[in-house]
């Protein structure tokens, strides 16, 4: 079994090493001893099943790369969708709840709690405004309410409390292990 190290990732949970210095490589042991140990760096976000994990447990980079991949995505529909030719807003609109709501929330009942995340929502209701204003024909200056109304696509910090309440009910129902 070989390790590659472009693959390997280390991540520290715990106090920050003293004087806001980084912390240290570490050498992992290898079989046999002859061979040289493999040094692996720290690294400050680690992605796991496509959750990216710092630290202090801070969301902020996996908000920011989820919002960045569903505007690509957003972008990548708007060549399906034009003005002579393309999707009926209806298919538009579900195409924007099946593909770019997905990807903006991929995670969410493990971050989200719903007291004082207005900052980690925003980047996402950015992304799912622009997607209302490109489902509607409107202009930037549309009111969001407006465009979460009249796509009749659920505001996003209330869907995020029914994904919340959806994985607590979930988990509730499980097996208790033996």
């Amino acid at each position: 079994l070989d390790l590659d190290l472009a693959k390997t990732e280390l991540l520290h949970f715990g106090p920050p090493p003293p004087q806001n210095r980084p912390y240290p490589p570490v050498a992992l042991i290898t079989a046999p001893p002859p061979s040289p140990p493999l040094v692996v760096a720290h690294s400050p976000v680690l992605r796991w099943l496509g959750i990216f994990l710092t630290p202090k447990l801070n969301w902020k980079a996996h908000v920011e790369r989820q919002a960045n991949k569903a505007r690509s995505a957003l972008q990548a529909c708007r060549l399906l969708a034009n003005t002579i030719r393309g999707l009926s807003p209806f298919l538009l609109r579900r195409l924007i709840i099946g593909v770019i709501r997905p990807i903006l929330l991929w995670g969410a009942p493990i971050w989200f709690h719903g007291t004082r995340q207005k900052t980690l929502i925003a980047p996402l209701q950015n992304v799912m405004n622009t997607a209302c204003r490109f489902l509607l024909g409107v202009y930037k200056g549309a009111a969001p309410q407006a465009l979460s109304f009249f796509s009749s696509i659920m505001p996003l910090n209330a869907y995020l409390l029914k994904l919340k309440i959806r994985a607590v009910s979930r988990l509730l129902t499980l097996p208790n292990p033996p």
